[in-house]
């Protein structure tokens, strides 16, 4: 049912040309942001109604994941690891059937890939000539995609990776204001503009969709316990999970 609703979400939007505030059979839909159902829309309007014309954002996510994160392997650690990663990660099952459905998840996980990866870029260069731009572009697609979840992770990645290195000043080769700033440019205007149109819409979704789903259990219908991914996370990233044991005793 996900891909009917997203795919019929993006249709109706682009056919009513309401580009602020996602509708559902002509009802208000609060869960999501919207640029999911831009793309999507654009995709259906640029190549008919079509299954495949819905998955494509989906699918452009997934390539884009797998090439940022060949760029940072192979800047961290040489290109035969870059290879591996690259077979590694496309014939993840799990990471495979996300990356040709209709949900946001992917575009999601290529907006954190692109600003993660990034990051490792920034990190390890050695002149600190790297721009820091890119980081903070791919976190506000994140931010339109799914909400302020994308600005925590990766601002947290940032600060575990200073602490890692127990080098504070990390931090501030990032210039963090200036990233807020430019976040601020590319994701604002669109809260803006939808709140000023339906304030219900933003306040229902950043309150129950990117804050009461983590501090309140039971909030939503969907949420899991924390041990959730412990058991979930062996099956998902099968088949190659069973190199899990063998990387964790290297790792330790």
């Amino acid at each position: 049912p996900d891909e009917a609703r997203h795919a019929e979400i993006a249709r109706e939007m682009f056919l009513e040309g309401n580009w602020l505030a996602p509708r559902i059979y002509g009802e208000p839909y609060y869960d999501k942001p919207a640029l999911f159902y831009w793309l999507t829309g654009s995709s259906l309007w640029l190549f008919g109604p079509s299954a495949w014309a819905a998955r494509l954002p989906s699918v452009a996510g997934a390539l884009f994941s797998i090439v940022m994160t060949s760029m940072w392997v192979r800047n961290a650690w040489g290109i035969g690891a870059a290879r591996w990663t690259t077979v590694l990660l496309g014939t993840t099952l799990f990471f495979v059937a996300v990356g040709r459905y209709v949900v946001i998840d992917m575009l999601l996980t290529a907006a954190l890939t692109g600003a993660l990866s990034w990051l490792g870029l920034v990190l390890n260069d050695p002149d600190k000539k790297r721009p820091v731009w890119p980081m903070y572009a791919c976190t506000a697609v994140g931010v339109l995609a799914k909400g302020p979840v994308a600005l925590v992770v990766v601002a947290g990645v940032a600060v575990v990776a200073a602490a890692f290195e127990r080098r504070p000043s990390l931090l501030l080769r990032l210039h963090p204001f200036r990233g807020a700033l430019l976040i601020a440019a590319l994701a604002g205007p669109w809260y803006a503009a939808a709140y000023a149109t339906d304030p219900t819409y933003i306040e229902t979704f950043l309150w129950q969709h990117n804050f009461a789903r983590y501090a309140l259990p039971g909030a939503l219908a969907h949420q899991e316990p924390w041990y959730f991914y412990l058991l979930a996370l062996p099956i998902v990233l099968l088949p190659w999970s069973i190199l899990l044991p063998a990387a964790l005793a290297a790792a330790w």
